[in-house]
């Protein structure tokens, strides 16, 4: 993770500005929706693209899974994955 040496303040309604050349180099515009994830170091933002198929979803939950900080979520995820592969292999849709 880079360091950027920058300090924003949260105010009273848990908002944070994103400084402008982080938005610039990430390409976020107004709008854009963002994926927060929260991990035992701070916050983790990305770009939030809507995953259609299966493989793309199963990836997403394997990396949530691994910022998950206890075992009983962790075990949450490896549920909904395992359901995920058992009806991926009954060819029914996964909505």
């Amino acid at each position: 993770m880079k360091a950027l040496g920058i300090v924003r303040n949260i105010d009273k309604l848990g908002r944070f500005v994103i400084p402008m050349e982080v938005r610039r180099v990430k390409e976020w515009d107004e709008n854009t929706p963002l994926e927060a994830f929260a991990t035992e170091d701070g916050l983790y933002l990305k770009k939030y693209e809507r995953k259609e198929d299966n493989d793309s979803i199963l990836d997403e939950l394997a990396t949530s899974k691994q910022l998950a900080h206890d075992a009983e979520t962790q075990e949450a995820y490896e549920k909904v994955m395992e359901h995920m592969r058992k009806t991926k292999k009954r060819g029914a849709p996964v909505k």
